[in-house]
């Protein structure tokens, strides 16, 4: 992670969007709505696996997680890490249980590794990759 933070040159465009994010996470570090808006920000920047981690995070949050599990679909996909169920996948249907299928033991050696310098805990990893977009887009 820390090397796609080092060569990630996302367009300052996005730096309203990561600090609506980043204030809306200051009060309440679950709106899984802010989570999944950073999600988007990493995903569309090409840093899908800042993406992922945040993803991972934002799927234990409970509350609304439609938009947390279409942006987890689009990880997979992009990553490797996951096999849609038809292609082309209809836009509406990501987040939809069954639309992606994970790649169980891929999936887990991909969160092993990269969660690894977090000790496994993928709150701490997306708040690292939130603390990225600040320092890169906000400050």
């Amino acid at each position: 992670m820390d090397e796609l933070a080092r060569t990630w040159q996302p367009s300052r465009g996005w730096g309203e969007l990561v600090r609506e994010s980043a204030d809306a996470l200051e009060a309440d570090p679950a709106d899984t709505a802010a989570w999944s808006q950073l999600a988007m920000v990493f995903g569309d920047t090409r840093a899908a696996p800042l993406a992922l981690v945040v993803c991972l995070h934002a799927s234990t949050l409970g509350r609304d997680q439609r938009g947390v599990r279409a942006h987890l679909d689009l990880c997979l996909l992009e990553l490797g890490l996951g096999r849609a169920a038809s292609v082309p996948v209809p836009l509406v249907a990501l987040g939809e249980p069954g639309t992606v299928a994970p790649a169980s033991d891929a999936l887990a050696r991909w969160t092993a590794e990269h969660l690894a310098p977090f000790e496994g805990d993928a709150s701490r990893a997306a708040r690292h990759a939130l603390a990225i977009a600040v320092a890169r887009l906000v400050a």
